[in-house]
């Protein structure tokens, strides 16, 4: 189904959205064949092209799977092309990927999918470039919202804005209100002073950070393979990887949880990147030229909260995005869940405004539910990784080691790990018949 036509008739006139990263522009994408007008407002200032402050994981290392990349074509029709035409690369997952999991190095997939690899500041410009030609739709940069207009606290009719610095103030009057803030959406604390209750929230606390080095590297340097990853797993927390992008320049970025994290220090950098990657990766290396600073990035948990599970939540306000979610990003999931939420924005909007919060939030939370307890006990398998009890985590654990044992001999097997891993496909992937006959068929062999 393409998302590129208006509705026959406007589900309202104006449409506020908060937040222009990748989350927000893809709301404001979809409410602009929904409503007249749509304003997406700001807190980073200008318009420039470059990692933004508000947007820290943007200094790291990001791919679009194929899955992710189809989503975001029937957002935005030709946006591949655009962004191979802006100098992103591709890497082919059947003969450019080379993936270490658990201490072994896994057989080329079966799959043949190509990933897009780029830097975060080409794959958000183009996307920016592309919402501010939409008909209606007005970016304004440079504000923050302070406050939401609700006079009867039932529902919400728009938000307060005000210059970075200033204390003037402005009220932008709404039918719909969507809080694509990341992380730390404000919109909690406008709730709580509404009266509503804080939604019931998983969060693990996985004290991961990142440091990552930009290169100048040809992009084909490392005999061929453009994304090489070398996973952390329990018994080894730290992990690393090096992925192409545009400009002949590539993203290395060591991770490590709790007290194994990575250093922003060149010197314990490299020792920890070197200790990791194959010896010939390491060798190619020595030709490479930094590319500004080692950027560090620390991420104290990750979170689920469960909007669904509220009994009362205000009619004319949405919540997308990281403030739904936010997963550890060494999956590489957010933009694609941002893709599907979108899509499932426009799904809902266009049958009314009526119950859209019950009805979005429904089916967001289905939709985040597989990726969520993925992700959540890889994480909880990290020595110091805090969190809930995970229902089959043990189960799974042990599980994960048998199929990187098996994947490192069978093409099919590293496929399936990938799109899971990717968030791409449900872990109920898995435990497909066929899969777990594969799983298994090693360990039965010792006996």
């Amino acid at each position: 189904m393409r998302h590129d036509g208006r509705s026959t008739d406007p589900v309202g006139n104006h449409a506020v959205v908060l937040g222009a990263g990748i989350g927000g522009l893809l709301a404001a994408r979809v409410l602009s064949g929904c409503f007249d007008r749509v304003t997406v407002v700001e807190r980073d200032g200008g318009d420039g092209f470059g990692a933004r402050r508000g947007v820290p994981q943007g200094r790291h290392l990001h791919a679009l799977p194929l899955k992710t990349s189809q989503l975001l074509e029937e957002l935005f029709p030709g946006l591949h092309a655009e962004y191979l035409a802006d100098g992103a690369v591709t890497a082919s997952m059947r003969t450019q990927y080379r993936i270490d999991l658990h201490g072994h190095t896994l057989h080329r997939p079966s799959t043949n999918q190509d990933t897009i690899l780029a830097s975060r500041p080409l794959l958000e410009h183009r996307i920016k470039e592309r919402v501010r030609d939409l008909p209606g739709v007005t970016l304004r940069t440079g504000l923050e919202a302070t406050g939401l207009i609700a006079p009867a606290a039932t529902r919400v009719i728009g938000v307060v804005i005000t210059p970075k610095g200033s204390r003037r103030t402005e009220s932008l009057r709404a039918d719909l209100v969507v809080d694509a803030t990341g992380r730390s959406a404000r919109s909690l604390i406008w709730l709580r002073e509404l009266g509503y209750s804080r939604p019931p929230e998983q969060r693990v606390g996985i004290s991961l950070a990142y440091a990552t080095q930009v290169l100048r590297l040809p992009v084909d340097a490392c005999g061929g393979d453009r994304v090489i990853a070398v996973i952390p797993h329990p018994a080894r927390p730290q992990g690393v990887y090096l992925v192409a992008r545009e400009d002949n320049c590539w993203s290395l970025t060591a991770v490590g949880y709790g007290s194994s994290r990575p250093s922003s220090t060149p010197g314990r950098f490299y020792d920890l990147v070197h200790s990791l990657l194959p010896a010939d990766v390491g060798s190619a290396l020595g030709a490479a030229e930094p590319v500004g600073d080692i950027h560090l990035m620390q991420i104290p948990h990750v979170f689920r909260r469960r909007f669904d599970r509220l009994s009362r939540f205000p009619a004319g306000l949405l919540v997308i995005g990281d403030a739904l979610c936010s997963a550890n990003p060494v999956y590489a999931g957010g933009i694609g869940a941002a893709a599907s939420q979108a899509i499932l924005l426009d799904r809902h909007v266009r049958r009314g405004l009526d119950g859209l919060q019950r009805r979005f939030f429904r089916d967001t939370a289905r939709a985040l539910a597989g990726p969520w307890w993925f992700t959540a006990v890889s994480d909880l398998s990290m020595p110091g990784v805090s969190g809930p009890r995970i229902p089959g985590k043990r189960l799974a654990d042990w599980y994960l080691s048998r199929l990187a044992e098996a994947a490192a001999h069978d093409a099919e097997l590293t496929s399936a790990f990938l799109q899971v891993a990717s968030l791409l496909s449900p872990p109920s992937r898995l435990a497909h018949p066929a899969i777990v006959a594969k799983v298994l068929k090693p360990a039965r062999g010792k006996k």
